[in-house]
């Protein structure tokens, strides 16, 4: 009796993919259909590449530092560049751990010491997203950051001066800083 009833059950389930088969699924469960057809995560992880490391490290960047960087910021696509202390002649204080500054650098920047260069690889998904920092930052964009820590405190950051009176922007005069920028990096 036993055998009859497996082997009835057998039957029903060949039956079955048979039928599947010819409706052209495959055999593939509703869950596996569904798994199909969700969109593919294209996240991915910060790359973080030391450049160049002090001899001795007396101090480690953790959250709730307050740091003083340059940094040159550029598209990862072309090497453009969008952005730099270094240029402005001016070092950037923020507090890491505090989402000051984008998620890829609080991660891109934990145990560095004062001295140390690191390249960052950012992708969209730990910088801008896809909404992008128009005008500047495109949806999407992957960015590439050379950040040189220079000091470490446990002080907040200072003060930053107040924006400047509203100007028309001079998209020319900026490009012609960065350009020149660029080609101080490019001769070093």
């Amino acid at each position: 009796m036993k055998k009859v009833l497996v082997l009835l059950l057998l039957a029903l389930a060949l039956l079955s993919l048979v039928d599947a088969f010819k409706k052209g699924d495959k055999g593939r469960s509703k869950v596996q259909e569904e798994e199909k057809t969700k969109p593919v995560s294209r996240t991915r992880d910060v790359e973080i590449k030391t450049l160049k490391k002090p001899k001795t490290c007396t101090r480690k960047a953790q959250p709730g530092n307050t740091v003083a960087v340059h940094y040159e910021g550029t598209f990862a696509e072309d090497g453009r560049m969008f952005d730099s202390s270094r240029a402005r002649g001016d070092p950037f204080w923020f507090q890491l751990g505090r989402m000051q500054v984008i998620q890829g650098w609080e991660k891109g920047m934990l145990g560095m010491c004062i001295g140390e260069t690191r390249e960052l690889i950012v992708p969209s998904n730990w910088g801008y997203g896809d909404q992008g920092h128009p005008p500047v930052i495109p949806p999407g964009a992957t960015l590439k950051f050379v950040i040189e820590l220079l000091d470490i405190s446990d002080a907040p950051p200072p003060p930053r001066d107040p924006p400047p009176p509203q100007r028309e922007f001079d998209a020319e005069a900026i490009l012609k800083q960065m350009e020149a920028a660029q080609d101080t990096k490019e001769e070093l």
